[in-house]
């Protein structure tokens, strides 16, 4: 095996990159295998946040050659150890080892932090941590919160503001206090990135971040948004900051999934007016479908009432995410009675016509089991669909949803 030639070994590796058990076993059973599976094996790093110190020792062993190939990181900071002030004697340590380890991974783009607790810590501590994050890892582009209780949304902003080169923020399932009881001793000073140019948001108090950045001076300019599934509760914050943004935004993703989707939906289209979007050029509505969950009231019309809207001669895409568990599930015997898709696909039939650019439907169809073949899903929506079909513009991709088995990019998972 160690005779093939390394582009050949390339195309290998390449097509197995999503198994990482094979890459593995690749690179234990031959050493010639290891440049080609490196890029794989070592894109991703996830360790403990008190692991620290044996990740740094390791990428500065001298014979370490996998720190190169290492894109993100990403530091668990493990809920239980963080109950305990005692677990933070060593956080002077833990700072130098943060900042050792980020001089040793020159290609890292993405970094990401999960699982911690700042409210459970002194003040001194979240700050120290803050600081030693955003110190040592300025220069990353990516950034992704996750499972985070902060003191305060200005905290959650003031962590932003320490990646100075920032293109990319990303946060979900994310608690804080309201501001409007915000203790003074919890406000934390935040200058937005000028680099910043895509959000998404999920899972958390949305109003907060948007309101921040709709007061914020100067304005922030993101064009790339994603509000994630919609709560009533953030439409106005949304309206508020659209209308600021105005010709700047340039794609925006959302979704309704709840008993009261079309509920959220028309929320969304009363607040939102998309007309001030005068350069969109994409829209995507996420669960479209998510297998069938029951629903008082269906998106489907209010999504039309929203399309409606939009104006932008630049406006080219929509695209739905559907996700269920076998392609028989869309059948035309199958679907359920309370999605309208005559209206919606009233909507799309007049685009071209409104929108000069307009010249894509792209549905995305995510299958849990089974092989994702078009044939019979094609057919089904192109039936439910017929003017739209009719004027060529709909596409179709299926993806075997794996979000069960672990990540579809294999990673190195570090356990101390």
């Amino acid at each position: 095996m160690s005779t093939l030639p390394p582009e050949i070994m390339d195309a290998i590796v390449y097509l197995l990159s999503n198994e990482m058990h094979t890459l593995k076993n690749l690179s234990l059973v031959c050493s010639a295998w290891l440049p080609s599976t490196r890029f794989y094996l070592f894109g991703t790093i996830r360790v403990k946040l008190l692991s620290i110190h044996s990740l740094s020792a390791l990428a500065f062993h001298s014979q370490s050659t996998f720190t190169g190939y290492v894109k993100a990181i990403e530091i668990d900071g493990m809920w239980k150890l963080l109950e305990q002030e005692s677990a933070w004697v060593d956080i002077l340590s833990i700072d130098k080892s943060i900042t050792r380890l980020a001089t040793a991974l020159p290609s890292l783009k993405t970094f990401r932090l999960h699982n911690i607790d700042f409210e459970d810590v002194s003040k001194h501590v979240s700050e120290m941590l803050v600081s030693s994050i955003t110190s040592a890892f300025s220069n990353v582009r990516e950034i992704e919160l996750e499972g985070i209780i902060f003191v305060s949304v200005s905290q959650v902003m003031h962590l932003i503001s320490g990646f100075r080169f920032l293109k990319k923020f990303t946060g979900s399932n994310l608690v804080w206090e309201d501001p409007s009881h915000e203790d003074e001793s919890r406000v934390h000073s935040y200058c937005v990135p000028s680099t910043l140019v895509e959000l998404s948001l999920d899972a958390c108090y949305k109003r907060d971040i948007m309101a921040c950045l709709s007061s914020h001076i100067p304005f922030p300019v993101i064009p790339r948004l994603n509000f994630g599934i919609i709560s009533p509760e953030d439409c106005e914050a949304y309206g508020q900051y659209i209308r600021r943004l105005g010709p700047g935004l340039f794609s925006l993703s959302l979704g309704f999934h709840s008993l009261d989707a079309g509920g959220d939906a028309e929320d969304f289209y009363k607040a939102c007016d998309l007309c001030h979007a005068t350069e969109l050029f994409s829209i995507h509505f996420s669960r479209l479908v998510w297998y069938w969950d029951y629903r008082l009231t269906s998106p489907t019309p209010w999504i039309a009432k929203i399309l409606s809207k939009i104006s932008s001669p630049r406006f080219e895409e929509i695209s739905f995410d559907i996700h269920i568990s076998n392609l028989s599930q869309i059948h035309s015997e199958r679907l359920p009675d309370d999605y309208d898709w005559s209206s919606l696909d009233v909507a799309l039939d007049g685009l071209p016509e409104r929108l000069p650019s307009f010249r894509l439907v792209t549905f995305f169809i995510y299958v849990v089991s089974g092989s994702p073949s078009l044939l019979s899903a094609k057919d089904t929506l192109k039936s439910v669909l017929p003017l739209s079909s009719h004027r060529r513009i709909l596409r179709f991709k299926t993806f075997l949803d794996r979000t069960n088995e672990g990540p579809l990019v294999p990673s190195l998972q570090l356990d101390y």
